[in-house]
């Protein structure tokens, strides 16, 4: 991804989704390697390694359980990489509009 700028969230929710569809995607089939039996796996990195890295692993998350706890994800990637993981306020509310739209659609 790039022009995600530092410490914002991406202009729209339906992008990050998009984003993690593909992330998702990349993870579960791999992308083609050098030979026809090597797999890559996409990496998720930004400049900290914090917020947008962390906005994009929670996004992840909520993919794969829509219902999680986005408070105890951030404790659980605090405790587990750093304690600035998802500190800021713009990518935690996108996450939280990405986790209703999800709720929303797995109600329908």
């Amino acid at each position: 991804m790039k022009n995600w700028p530092d410490h914002q969230p991406l202009p729209s929710t339906d992008q990050l989704e998009y984003l993690a569809d593909i992330v998702k995607n990349s993870n579960q089939n791999g992308a083609p390697g050098r030979s026809s039996s090597d797999k890559h796996l996409p990496m998720i990195h930004c400049l900290g390694g914090v917020g947008r890295t962390g906005t994009m692993a929670a996004a992840l998350v909520l993919k794969d359980n829509p219902h999680s706890n986005l408070e105890q994800v951030r404790a659980d990637f605090r405790d587990s990489r750093n304690n600035r993981m998802l500190e800021d306020a713009s990518q935690f509310v996108q996450l939280k509009a990405m986790q209703a739209q999800l709720l929303m659609t797995t109600a329908s």
